[in-house]
């Protein structure tokens, strides 16, 4: 017996190697594009968990609907009701209640169902509507930029699973 080890030679076209380039910048896109819901929760959670301890900044990425949640039961507990208390329990049920639904839906997403990423794509374009209605341009604009980064995961995932010829598709993402 010998102790050389035989390694299997083994070359790979250029088209094969254009083919696993191309699907590995569509997996990075997917996991970016998936990755946004998880950072939308957490960063709304922060400003949440900043609201309900007094503060008033907020991280651009953080959804309108929790805020807006989160401003009327701090409002309403500064008017010094007996209510207050139940509504900002409520607000803080809320706020985790959303937040969770964006978690489920980035973890779906990352397990490559493209309805995940349909769900929170309409429920975040409805969330930068929220921003634009109270005339926040820079949580507006940060909603387009996510927005953007969603779809190319959306896309990206639709183009792995359908099992697509990549080496003709031309360009893929960066």
């Amino acid at each position: 017996m010998s102790d050389e080890i035989q390694v299997a030679e083994s070359v790979l076209t250029q088209a094969e190697i254009d083919s696993v380039h191309a699907r590995i910048l569509l997996q990075r896109s997917h996991q970016s594009g998936s990755g946004w819901f998880y950072w939308i929760a957490g960063l709304s959670l922060v400003n949440s968990a900043a609201s309900w301890f007094g503060s008033t900044w907020t991280f651009l990425a953080g959804l309108g609907a929790t805020q807006f949640m989160d401003a009327v039961a701090t409002g309403i507990s500064k008017d010094g009701g007996g209510a207050g208390p139940y509504v900002r329990g409520f607000a803080v049920v809320f706020d985790l209640i959303v937040a969770s639904m964006f978690v489920g839906i980035g973890w779906m997403a990352c397990k490559g169902h493209r309805w995940a990423y349909v769900v929170g794509l309409v429920i975040y374009s409805i969330d930068a509507v929220i921003m634009l209605a109270f005339q926040e341009w820079f949580g507006f604009a940060f909603h387009l930029w996510a927005l953007y980064g969603i779809w190319n995961g959306y896309k990206a995932i639709g183009r792995l699973t359908q099992g697509a010829d990549l080496t003709k598709m031309g360009s893929v993402p960066a």
